[in-house]
């Protein structure tokens, strides 16, 4: 089960894209939801080699998507 933790939303320049964090309970991590226009480009697990990330790891990304550091 999955419960959202915030939302991140684009600048001027990334109006239309969105980002959405949520703490996964039954696989004890962090998911971040990419959207764009309204579509879900990708849901990306906080998760490398095993190893799952913090919250502030989740928002790191969630903002860097909301900005267009991530395409």
């Amino acid at each position: 089960m999955r419960k959202e933790i915030s939302r991140y939303w684009g600048d001027e320049t990334y109006p239309h894209r969105e980002a959405i964090i949520y703490y996964n309970n039954d696989m004890e991590l962090f998911e971040v939801e990419f959207w764009d226009k309204k579509n879900l480009v990708e849901t990306r697990q906080m998760l490398t080699e095993g190893v799952a990330h913090s919250e502030p790891y989740a928002e790191s990304a969630a903002e860097n998507w909301c900005l267009g550091y991530i395409q």
